[in-house]
């Protein structure tokens, strides 16, 4: 879509899974840059990063993920989770994309995972009718949740901004 605004949300804690599981390594930096590629007539408008933070996790590696996720580019949010399957990041993803919507008028680019997708699904559904916002959903090949399905409009492989494990 030529001159569209992006927005861009990162589930940090499902990507890397899902990236480590494929014995792969996202680069976080070069996925913004492929997902707002300015020579395809996409301008970056927002990007934030979601870390989920819970019991036994040491504050250290979470404030180092931070860091990296900061200099990549997007705004981090660490969202506090009492368990694996903690309905508190659909909540505060849901909230910024209304949010985000009113001040930035953009088209989304969503990377999330199978417990926001119930939460979220029905403000995609809103943006998508009442915007007629175009959702995308950005994921590793192979790895999109079957609830996604006819959630999106376009689906991304992101593949292509990644390197082995094995290098």
């Amino acid at each position: 879509m030529p001159n569209a605004r992006v927005a861009v949300f990162l589930d940090y804690n499902s990507i890397e899974a899902a990236s480590r599981s494929k014995g792969i390594v996202a680069d976080y930096g070069k996925l913004l840059e492929w997902l707002a590629d300015r020579s395809n007539g996409r301008e970056l408008v927002y990007a934030i990063a979601y870390v989920k933070a819970g019991v036994g996790q040491e504050e250290q590696t979470i404030a180092d993920t931070e860091t990296r996720l900061t200099h990549a580019g997007y705004n981090v949010k660490t969202v506090i989770c009492s368990s694996e399957r903690s309905s508190t990041l659909g909540i505060e993803l849901t909230m910024d994309l209304v949010k985000c919507c009113f001040k930035y008028e953009p088209n989304l680019v969503v990377l999330l995972n199978d417990e926001a997708t119930d939460v979220i699904s029905p403000i995609v559904d809103y943006l998508r009718r009442e915007t007629n916002t175009l959702v995308e959903i950005a994921n590793f090949s192979g790895n999109q949740p079957a609830n996604c399905i006819n959630l999106v409009d376009l689906n991304l492989a992101c593949d292509a901004i990644t390197r082995s494990t094995s290098n």
